[in-house]
């Protein structure tokens, strides 16, 4: 049901959107990847395609096609810039562009102030100004759940966009607005038009929880669960790998000022978030800093990514949505 590829920021240093690597690898070797894996789609940084001429992309859409690989672009930010990606969508022969709709991460909404509910409405106004657009150009907006926006949040925003709008559904960030995976997934099913593969080893802290990175099927995520929700609205998703940020994430969501801003949360769902997160838990003594939070050089947090990489994909191969 997953077509599977690769995703960029999954392997940021790597392919030199953060830090220095020593080498940083081009789009072409991004696109050997998918193909070295056998994937089914990828998903391309903007920035990577932007400068690319008119028969340069005609090389890459000739190139995926040639394998199969469904594109979908990650488009530029801000909101306001989002329509540049459409001309490159159609000549890429891509279905789907994917956005974020807030810079917001660890769900920490208390932390913007005032600024949170003119963030929310400046969102709503491009959205309604990009429906237009998209839905003219027979194009798909997917909204990503990017630590900033729960469910019904993100359902809401949908509805601004009638049917070009859908969700990029981060499997892992439900944990960072306080939601667990599976009734998360369940909410917007209906709705999911890419997703996103991500896991993370979660370490309880005294005010919440620490999100760290760790190879896809890892960590706490459900995958099997989540497909077997999926599949009951699409045939078809891609799915893009993205192990997360190289920069541990801490949620604070046990104490009283993490929770402004957000709608009203039963008893029940909270605990139901805080249950998921204790699978496959690390232990509060464990260090959980990334070789890029502890200083390493590029080459190494380069190693670190990939081989984090390929273990994803092997897990991929061990639940049959890549070819072993």
């Amino acid at each position: 049901m997953f077509l599977v590829g690769p995703n960029p920021y999954g392997i940021c240093c790597t392919l030199g959107l953060q830090g220095k690597s020593p080498e940083p690898k081009d789009l072409s070797w991004f696109i050997g990847l998918a193909e070295q894996m056998r994937g089914r789609c990828i998903e391309l940084h903007f920035a990577h395609i932007a400068n690319l001429s008119p028969a340069e992309l005609d090389q890459v859409r000739e190139r995926l096609q040639a394998s199969s690989i469904q594109p979908v672009i990650s488009g530029p930010w801000p909101l306001s810039r989002l329509s540049e990606s459409i001309p490159f969508a159609k000549r890429l022969g891509a279905q789907v562009v994917r956005t974020h709709l807030s810079p917001v991460l660890c769900g920490a909404r208390a932390a913007q102030g005032d600024k949170w509910p003119e963030m929310v409405q400046e969102a709503k106004t491009r959205l309604t100004e990009l429906g237009l657009i998209f839905s003219g150009e027979g194009l798909t907006l997917a909204l990503e759940n990017h630590q900033d926006f729960g469910s019904e949040e993100l359902l809401e925003f949908c509805d601004l966009g009638g049917d070009a709008f859908g969700i990029a559904l981060d499997t892992g960030n439900p944990l960072a607005v306080g939601e667990a995976p599976i009734p998360f997934a369940k909410k917007v099913a209906s709705k999911v038009r890419h997703v996103h593969l991500k896991d993370y080893r979660v370490q309880p802290t005294p005010e919440g929880y620490r999100l760290v990175r760790c190879p896809i099927g890892d960590g706490a995520v459900p995958f099997p669960e989540i497909e077997s929700i999926l599949s009951l609205h699409h045939n078809e998703l891609t799915a893009s790998l993205e192990p997360g940020a190289l920069d541990a994430r801490h949620v604070k969501l046990l104490t009283d000022d993490w929770w402004q801003g957000y709608p009203v949360r039963s008893e029940a769902e909270k605990q139901a978030c805080l249950e998921a997160a204790r699978i496959n838990a690390l232990p509060p003594d464990e260090d959980w800093r990334t070789p890029w939070e502890q200083g390493a050089e590029a080459a190494a947090v380069c190693r670190y990514e990939m081989d984090q990489m390929m273990k994803s994909i092997h897990n991929m191969q061990t639940f049959g949505w890549l070819p072993a």
